[in-house]
């Protein structure tokens, strides 16, 4: 399937269709986050499947969290003691 082209805008990631340029889901980041998430394939139970790894700090609440790229469910949340120090690599 075609992938997705992720951004981040005044504290909200947007995913969207590499082909029509069409809105697939979009995420609160918070407003200190400016960098794009990495880009993970790994194998689920369904096969492999593309994650955003995706650094947050929302209210105040730093976290990484794995999202499916074309649809932005959340796969894993992991809290952070402090935001994250730089992009997820």
């Amino acid at each position: 399937p075609p992938g997705a082209f992720l951004c981040v805008a005044r504290g909200i990631l947007y995913a969207l269709d590499e082909d029509s340029g069409a809105l697939l889901w979009a995420a609160r980041v918070g407003p200190d986050v400016t960098d794009p998430p990495a880009v993970a394939r790994v194998q689920l139970a369904g096969g492999l499947t593309d994650l955003a790894v995706v650094a947050s700090n929302v209210g105040n609440a730093p976290a990484l969290t794995g999202q499916v790229l074309r649809t932005g469910a959340m796969r894993w949340y992991q809290p952070l003691p402090a935001p994250a120090a730089g992009p997820p690599v």
